[in-house]
């Protein structure tokens, strides 16, 4: 979906990604200073950090070393930052090609009427996920480092934890604990291999 936000200016004359959005998954506030425009006016940066941005087969990448422009009323990709980094960029017949380092092509561009080159890129603003467990006797195990469940029982018999409500022994085992006691090979004593 096409909207103000998802627009990138690619800016052969600007030397930094600028973004006047709060769309960072980190950002570090502590630079500070100003961009100049070619007109000498000037816009106060708020930080540098890193956007998080979903690219067209569905998988993430990250842009790197983009300023933070709150005032600013576009996003605009710096090519020669891009340059810089090892993207490949083309341009032929009224398009341009954008590619990783590994040769992918992550954008085909065409220009505007107005001699502009405008990106549609989705980004994705990093969300805190909540894990919920229903049953508080797996909670209880969960939170308390994957204590055995005789171990709770005695913990709530001698009332040693506030707040721990009577725990029964589940009939089925936990996985964490499956995989933490699989069996593995030991290193042998001597090698069967060896240099002669």
């Amino acid at each position: 979906m096409k909207t103000k936000e998802n627009v990138w200016y690619l800016g052969n004359e600007a030397n930094n990604h600028i973004c006047g959005d709060d769309k960072f998954i980190e950002l570090d506030e502590l630079i500070k200073g100003n961009v100049i425009f070619v007109d000498h006016s000037k816009v106060f940066i708020k930080g540098k950090g890193t956007i998080l941005i979903q690219i067209k087969n569905g998988s993430h990448q990250f842009i790197g070393d983009v300023y933070y422009v709150p005032t600013i009323k576009c996003n605009i990709l710096s090519l020669g930052q891009l340059l810089e980094k090892g993207y490949e960029i083309k341009i032929k017949d009224h398009t341009l090609t954008l590619r990783d380092t590994h040769g992918t092509i992550i954008a085909r561009v065409t220009i505007t009427k107005n001699e502009i080159f405008l990106l549609n890129i989705e980004t994705n603003v990093s969300t805190c996920l909540k894990a919920c467990v229903k049953d508080e006797t797996w909670f209880w195990h969960m939170r308390l480092g994957y204590v055995n469940f005789y171990s709770l029982k005695m913990i709530t018999q001698k009332k040693m934890l506030k707040g721990l409500p009577s725990i029964k022994h589940p009939n089925q085992l936990c996985k964490g604990w499956l995989v933490g006691k699989k069996f593995h090979k030991s290193f042998p004593n001597k090698s069967t291999t060896g240099a002669s």
